[in-house]
């Protein structure tokens, strides 16, 4: 990623709680990075994110897992969601601009 944490903390959205780690650059706010410490909610987290921006506008799948990706024009942002086979679970939140070139 080339960019070092900012700002480690942790993030709570209504019964779920993340590890965030949020990035920045010297343009403002570059990723926000959320974990899931709790396997056993994967599927509750992948359900609020539905919930919030529809349906992925693309999916793949891998050895390592399965990759999400959601488009929000309106709030210019990219999230991405990163189901492991291991069980790992962790969501990344960019500006679209950031997304696309790599800085805003």
């Amino acid at each position: 990623m080339g960019v070092a944490p900012s700002l480690i903390g942790t993030y709570t959205a209504g019964p779920l709680q993340f590890e965030a780690t949020l990035y920045f650059q010297p343009a403002g706010l570059y990723l926000v990075h959320l974990t899931q410490p709790d396997s056993g909610r994967n599927m509750e987290a992948l359900a609020a994110l539905r919930g919030a921006y529809g349906e992925p506008v693309s999916s793949e799948t891998s050895m390592v897992g399965k990759v999400y990706r959601w488009r929000a024009d309106n709030l210019n942002l990219s999230v991405e969601a990163y189901s492991f086979s291991s069980g790992g679970f962790t969501i990344n939140y960019q500006p679209l601009r950031t997304a696309a070139s790599g800085r805003l």
